[in-house]
């Protein structure tokens, strides 16, 4: 893979992080809880996705941001490119 491309339907993404960030204050103890998609072209290894949570304890944390990221590759409006070393480029179904 050389890069890759997002694709984003603004509004329906940011519905989408905000019903997220919702839930996962409803489900655990967190403090704050930040998420973000990239959208537009990325290299190999650029982040592409930030999920940050915070809470009294790490596993908790943990627990949320691990559910977060689930949601956001089953849930959100982002579309994802892969384009190949042979020149052709796909697009990639979520998880």
């Amino acid at each position: 893979m050389t890069g890759l491309e997002y694709e984003i339907w603004d509004e329906r993404a940011r519905e989408g992080l905000e019903a997220i960030g919702h839930e996962l204050f409803e489900r655990w103890p967190v403090c704050r809880v930040a998420l973000l998609h990239r959208h537009g072209s990325l290299a190999v290894g650029e982040v592409s996705v930030l999920v940050c949570c915070s809470a009294p304890h790490r596993a908790e944390a943990f627990e949320a941001a691990r559910h977060g990221i689930e949601r956001i590759k089953r849930d959100v409006a982002v579309w994802k490119k892969e384009h190949l070393v042979t020149g052709h480029a796909e697009w990639v179904m979520g998880s």
